[in-house]
């Protein structure tokens, strides 16, 4: 929706790129606005920008709005959109996250009443998995990050063909896999430079935290309480917090592993911007981020990608472009056809090009 710059926030997501003078964005879409994005606006005189409603704290733009312009409220049997859903779980998990890090213990019900929503909503429409990344914001960077990968890891597990019963689990182990952190001194985990080796090595325990704080729990399974303590250890044996062999990893694990390494790759961090999709899945599949389950990334790939065909892209030289076919045997590297010229870039034949962001999907797709 179109917004009078004067009532935007820090925390709203732009939906659409924002041009000034130049024919390079001056906001690029997808980017949660901060204060210097704001400030940008009122110096170039941008009147309206096309937003999404979601702020960094997981409420919804609509005091504003109401105040500012004529907007029809919807109806009351009308369905919510799933960015209502999503802002609702970020707001009630941040709500739980507080009261564990006062000692409180874990309400799964609580938890379960907004999350199993959302995983009907992703399980239905995979698509709306491309998304997780863009609403999370660096400030509550914790709370998205749970949420998104519960939503990833529910998916995933439904693409693997497990059950309803168990990748309802492998979501909510998703979900409960950083819950320790809540026990971490907020001088470490709010800490804006770098870690010192100490703090990190405390950082590392939060997989056991959070099992302790989950293991008499009602409602999880036991598979769901050993994926949230294996979590972050991997085929290789270089994981943590034991560093156990690949025949003791639990697959639920590496399916939580997976989620939390694209979710993570993908959103905007204190120390570092997001990167693309394509990018991130490629390297995934490499090993670049460490080692993960090859078929779990491959499947995630495919789930990720499958409505890429006929999508608007920008690649990393700046050229625009639409994906025209893409090969069963190497997703990341479709074929595109370069807007102004019409010729064919095979990115399976350039390596040094890739795809550096999605900027819109054939709809015929998405139906």
């Amino acid at each position: 929706m179109l917004v009078p710059t004067q009532i935007l926030k820090e925390g709203c997501i732009v939906q659409a790129d924002v041009f000034a003078l130049a024919s390079v964005p001056l906001i690029k879409r997808h980017t949660v606005l901060t204060n210097k994005h704001l400030e940008f606006l009122k110096a170039f005189f941008i009147k309206e920008v096309d937003i999404e409603y979601l702020l960094e704290d997981g409420e919804v733009f609509s005091t504003a709005l109401e105040e500012n312009l004529e907007v029809e409220a919807p109806l009351e049997s009308e369905h919510p959109s799933f960015l209502s859903l999503y802002s609702e779980a970020i707001r009630v998990f941040k709500k739980n996250f507080e009261s564990w890090q006062a000692g409180m213990p874990v309400s799964i019900h609580e938890l379960r009443k907004v999350m199993d929503p959302l995983f009907e909503e992703v399980i239905q429409s995979p698509f709306k998995l491309m998304s997780l990344h863009e609403y999370a914001h660096r400030k509550d960077y914790r709370y998205h990050h749970s949420v998104s990968v519960a939503l990833i890891a529910a998916a995933l597990g439904h693409k693997m063909n497990y059950e309803t019963k168990e990748w309802i689990q492998i979501g909510l182990a998703g979900l409960l896999s950083d819950i320790g952190m809540a026990k971490i001194s907020p001088a470490i985990l709010d800490k804006s430079g770098p870690l010192m080796c100490a703090e990190f090595e405390e950082i590392k325990k939060h997989p056991v935290y959070s099992y302790k704080m989950i293991k008499n729990a009602k409602g999880i399974t036991a598979a769901t309480k050993l994926a949230v303590l294996q979590h972050h250890e991997r085929s290789d044996n270089q994981g943590y917090p034991f560093g156990v062999a690949l025949d003791k990893i639990h697959p639920y694990s590496e399916i939580i592993a997976i989620a939390d390494v694209y979710h993570a790759m993908s959103s905007e961090r204190k120390y570092r911007s997001k990167q693309s999709t394509y990018y991130i899945l490629e390297e995934m599949r490499l090993q670049t981020f460490g080692a993960l389950h090859i078929p779990g990334v491959l499947a995630l790939t495919e789930q990720l990608l499958q409505f890429s065909i006929g999508a608007s892209v920008r690649l990393n030289t700046g050229e625009v472009g639409e994906i025209v076919f893409i090969s069963p045997n190497n997703l990341t590297r479709p074929m595109i056809k370069q807007q102004q010229t019409g010729e064919i870039i095979d990115l399976q034949q350039n390596a040094h090009i890739h795809i550096e962001d999605i900027l819109n999907w054939n709809k015929k797709t998405l139906a």
